[in-house]
């Protein structure tokens, strides 16, 4: 019995010196990406934002029941003329969203009305670099198109359709508030 709980007392401290060794452990391939990070925007959405300096990427957190919390967007003609003293970054953002409304008249009649929503928004980032203190300025122009479709359906089965003239609807708005802005790096 002595020698059981001995050979058992032996065993229990090779393996914990055994188990104490160090290993190595293999290093993330995640790389670092640079970004320009806004918090704290006042007046409105977004509530903050991340601009992509080397990938063509905006995330938006927005706090609106419209919006989802976080959206993304690619950004395009970028320009950023950033030095030791000021941001300075400028980019656009296109946004097309197709909504459709299908009404079943009867059985031989379809009404269709489709929607196509084109967003345009320019950025302009400006801000100082030591204080972290700049602003936002978003300037969105909207064009709603509405199309209504007539679907009816022919003797021979055939579906034949008539196309309204679409009505086009413009509107602008320019947003602009503080904000806190940083150049971070963050894992991608």
């Amino acid at each position: 019995m002595k020698n059981n709980i001995l050979f058992t007392a032996v065993f229990t401290l090779m393996l914990v010196f055994v188990s104490c060794e160090e290993e190595t452990w293999l290093q993330p391939d995640i790389k670092l990406v640079p970004i320009y990070s806004l918090t704290e925007i006042e007046g409105g959405t977004p509530f903050s934002m991340e601009v992509y300096r080397e990938q063509p990427l905006l995330i938006e957190n927005s706090t609106t029941a419209e919006l989802p919390k976080l959206t993304n967007y690619e950004t395009n003609l970028y320009s950023d003329t950033t030095n030791q003293q000021s941001y300075g970054i400028n980019f656009s953002v296109d946004i097309e969203n197709v909504y459709t409304e299908t009404d079943i008249l009867t059985d031989s009649v379809k009404h269709e009305d489709v929607t196509v929503v084109e967003i345009h928004k320019d950025y302009t980032i400006l801000g100082d670099v030591e204080t972290s203190v700049g602003t936002l300025k978003i300037e969105s122009t909207e064009v709603s198109t509405l199309t209504t479709i007539v679907y009816q359906l022919q003797a021979n089965g055939d579906w034949v359709f008539t196309e309204n003239p679409p009505v086009v609807e413009e509107s602008s708005s320019v947003f602009e508030g503080s904000a806190v802005i940083t150049a971070e790096e963050r894992y991608n």
